[in-house]
């Protein structure tokens, strides 16, 4: 279950701790994994309705980088 803390996102079930965000025609993502040491940024200037959000994007990232 993913909880919030101090406006970070912690995702127990994938041990990875993120945030995201957008504005206008902008939308990012930063995502990392403590146990790991490996953090990914993903900053797009596409909305996130323009294509695959900065979100799925990373989250998929970490996942492979755990591997």
């Amino acid at each position: 279950m993913d909880e919030i803390g101090m406006a970070w996102i912690i995702d127990r079930e994938n041990g990875i701790v993120w945030h995201n965000g957008g504005t206008g025609h902008y939308n990012s993502y930063l995502g990392f994994d403590p146990e790991a040491g490996t953090a990914v940024v993903i900053l797009s200037n596409l909305s996130p309705n323009d294509c695959i959000p900065a979100t799925v994007l990373g989250i998929k990232l970490l996942q492979e980088l755990k591997q």
